[in-house]
């Protein structure tokens, strides 16, 4: 799917009611720029129909990346508003 497609599907989930769209374990963002873009379109998604609805759905995005990569991703997520994150820690690593 593209950007703005996950980005529309997520606003529909949380003006549905759901509490908590969280991405598929499949995605993953090879570079943060393209992480960054996808989170916060997701985010403004969810947190516009929050606004229009008054339900408090939650944004939940999947990070899988290099050790390395991990603080900086977190810190954007958290500049976000984000409160929670998924990840595969055999994946990334214990």
């Amino acid at each position: 799917m593209s950007q703005a497609d996950l980005a529309r599907m997520a606003g529909d989930f949380a003006r549905g009611g759901g509490d908590i769209v969280k991405d598929d374990h499949n995605i993953q963002d090879d570079s943060f720029d393209a992480f960054c873009s996808r989170v916060a379109a997701c985010q403004a998604a969810v947190q516009a129909a929050n606004a229009t609805t008054g339900f408090q759905t939650l944004y939940f995005p999947n990070i899988l990346c290099s050790y390395e990569e991990l603080e900086r991703r977190l810190q954007f997520v958290v500049s976000q508003g984000i409160r929670g994150i998924l990840t595969a820690p055999l994946v990334l690593g214990l």
